[in-house]
């Protein structure tokens, strides 16, 4: 069974120095990134953070809240941004799973391990 990472919900918030003008982030270039390419930069965190936290690949776990917060240097390219998105994220994710007893889906269960 492929590793499967969902996402229901994905608030974010932009804070810039005060030395940048308002208005810096555009809103369609930030809502190209993170519909178009935030995606592609998370494929493989699922089985990566499963991998480091020494849990299965066919593991199930609810983690139901999951704060990141990323520090770049002004002026970072969109790919500096991602890779660091997905590493946050990746991280974040060893942690919560740390421990965790995750349950193995049965065909038509829903069942999931809430690991926070």
């Amino acid at each position: 069974m492929p590793t499967a990472l969902r996402i229901a919900r994905l608030n974010s918030t932009i804070q810039l120095p005060s030395s940048a003008e308002a208005g810096a982030v555009d809103e369609a270039w930030w809502r190209d990134l993170s519909q178009r390419a935030l995606p592609a930069a998370l494929a493989g965190v699922a089985e990566r953070a499963l991998a480091r936290a020494g849990l299965p690949q066919e593991a199930v776990v609810a983690v139901r809240r999951l704060d990141l917060r990323l520090r770049l240097a002004e002026g970072a390219s969109d790919d500096e941004l991602l890779r660091a998105w997905s590493q946050t994220l990746e991280t974040a994710l060893v942690r919560a799973l740390a421990g965790s007893d995750p349950v193995r889906r049965q065909a038509g269960s829903a069942d999931a391990h809430d690991a926070n």
